[in-house]
């Protein structure tokens, strides 16, 4: 295809097991119908079933570059027997490529690709490319790919970290997890990857705006090599042009069944405009980490809990004879498992008490809040060569967060290379108010007990070690009645001072306000008043004085 061109890539699932197709460099929408949808780079497909999936800002995607753009089959097997391919896209009219009937012409650039087959090895790419805006603000990070010791229930053999981190992590000061960076949207991001691990790393990083040539990570095509040798260095440069990306995957490709699926995978956040995000325990600001507290650019807040899932079973639902009945470890969630059968929880107690923390104490993935918290759960299928099912016991969520009326799901299932921004309806606790204790983890039951669980604790109490969400801060309301007038000033169904001019401290967004009658005038219709965060919104409405009909009689 030439940059630009409009592209559908038709999905159809002639195969036996479901399975998820990525397209590197593209995005997609969820419902292509509505362009408030959610955004995506890699689609689902059931057996027999199809899916269109329609190339937001068409071939060369959001940077709208020329390059080699990799696709290719998520799960491990498929992607190391064959199911991959490349969509070339070109920058200047070529010979046996016809433009698009409704296009001019094609574009005129300096021409892809540079290279030639040779059978030597690639040019190696010098430089991460452009495709930050001049004005885009940079946030930078030095991480670096390692290979960690292993401790009871971690399933990681090789792993990403902040530079600076890397020496806790080995010494057993900080522990071993999913490296996860934020970004807010509209930053250019800069990371350098330095690479201690025993094996070449290739740092491909999902549905960010970057320069495939420069920084996809790996060799594809005739794009410049971008991996990253052992002991050498490499920077990357990618743009965060929408929060709508929400989370977007960190993949080692340079071996998808000993790499991959041994934990060489890490997730970046785009966060809203304005965010920081801050330690869940100190709410202090904090670089990485699985969870935090957001807060956004008005002040509100949520909890952000990341659960990425990893499994290398590929036996388990199949029709092979006898039928598997336990999973092949690693099945973790964030390096970590907790197995219930083959030595866990249920040879240890009594079944019925398999979850129970009084028994057995906490299980490897815990995340807390308080009863009410606005909570979003960033899902990803890392890695793997199964279909999940993800749910929160006493729980529902919107199956697209970005639709009004959305449905809402207890469940939803995950194919590897898959992310889902997952928004708790009501909040932690589902509208119960009272503390308690919800399993969440995957609701495929051999998973489930092979370790692929945790819990969700909320709290009614404040808790030491768990800062509670900061208040958003107020903006002023400032209301005038003309002429001035002792009316009562109703807001939201609540009275407020009984004054005629008031400034009143209120949280930001839309009000309702209403004003009670006064004798001999006539009470203005409710108003709807939009009080933005940090600002004083005026605000004046006229009282018309009651005619009184005057009765003369006569004679008098």
């Amino acid at each position: 295809a030439y940059v630009g061109d409009d592209v559908v890539v038709r999905n159809l699932g002639v195969v036996e097991r479901v399975g998820a197709l990525r397209v590197t460099g593209h995005r997609y929408l969820e419902d292509r119908w509505d362009p408030n949808s959610a955004v995506e780079e890699t689609s689902s497909v059931g057996i027999s079933a199809r899916e269109d999936l329609v190339l937001i800002d068409g071939a060369g995607g959001s940077a709208g570059l020329p390059g080699d753009y990799l696709y290719y089959s998520t799960k491990a097997q498929d992607t190391d027997m064959g199911a991959w391919g490349i969509i070339r896209v070109h920058d200047r009219e070529e010979p046996d490529l016809m433009p698009l009937p409704d296009v001019a012409a094609p574009p005129s650039g300096n021409g892809f690709p540079n290279q030639t087959f040779t059978g030597l090895a690639p040019d190696v790419a010098n430089n991460p490319g452009d495709v930050c805006p001049g004005d885009a603000p940079i946030r930078t990070y030095d991480i670096t790919a390692f290979t960690p010791p292993l401790a009871a229930g971690e399933v990681a053999t090789t792993a990403f970290a902040l530079t600076s981190d890397v020496i806790d992590i080995l010494n057993g000061v900080k522990p071993l997890e999913p490296l996860v960076l934020r970004v807010e949207e509209g930053e250019c991001l800069e990371i350098t990857v330095n690479n201690n691990a025993n094996h070449r790393v290739v740092f491909n990083v999902g549905e960010l705006t970057s320069d495939v040539q420069q920084s996809s990570g790996m060799a594809v095509g005739f794009n410049e090599d971008s991996s990253i040798p052992i002991f050498g260095s490499q920077d990357f440069q990618y743009y965060a042009d929408s929060a709508d990306v929400g989370m977007a995957m960190i993949y080692d490709l340079s071996n998808i069944e000993l790499v991959l699926l041994a934990g060489g995978f890490g997730a970046i956040i785009v966060e809203p405009a304005g965010s920081t995000w801050l330690d869940t325990s100190t709410a202090t600001p904090i670089e990485t980490g699985l969870e935090a507290i957001i807060v956004r650019a008005d002040g509100s807040s949520f909890r952000e809990f990341v659960a990425l899932f990893q499994d290398a079973d590929d036996k388990i639902g199949s029709s092979s004879m006898p039928y598997p009945e336990f999973v092949r470890q690693p099945a973790a969630i964030n390096y970590a498992t907790d197995p219930l059968r083959d030595g866990g929880r249920m040879d240890l107690a009594a079944t019925e008490l398999a979850f129970s923390t009084a028994e057995h104490g906490d299980p490897a993935n815990l995340f807390e809040a308080y009863v009410g918290d606005e909570v979003v759960f960033r899902l990803g299928m890392a890695a793997g060569m199964q279909a999940h099912v993800f749910g929160v016991g006493g729980h529902l969520f919107p199956w697209d967060n970005d639709i009004t009326g959305s449905d809402l799901l207890a469940a939803k299932g995950l194919l590897p290379g898959e992310t889902f921004d997952l928004v708790l309806h009501n909040g932690a606790g589902g509208g119960v108010e009272s503390g308690a204790d919800y399993l969440f983890g995957d609701y495929r039951m051999p998973f489930l007990e092979g370790g692929m669980w945790g819990i969700l604790r909320t709290h009614d109490t404040v808790q030491a070690g768990l800062a509670e969400l900061p208040k958003p801060a107020l903006g002023q309301l400032r209301l005038t009645t003309t002429p001035a007038l002792p009316t009562q000033i109703v807001i939201d169904g609540e009275p407020r001072q009984r004054w005629g001019l008031d400034w009143m401290g209120i949280e930001p967004g839309e009000h309702e306000v209403c004003y009670t009658d006064i004798i001999g005038w006539i009470t203005p219709a409710c108003d709807t008043v939009t009080v933005p965060y940090g600002q004083i919104t005026p605000h004046d409405v006229n009282f018309q004085q009651a005619g009184n009909p005057r009765v003369i009689p006569n004679p008098a």
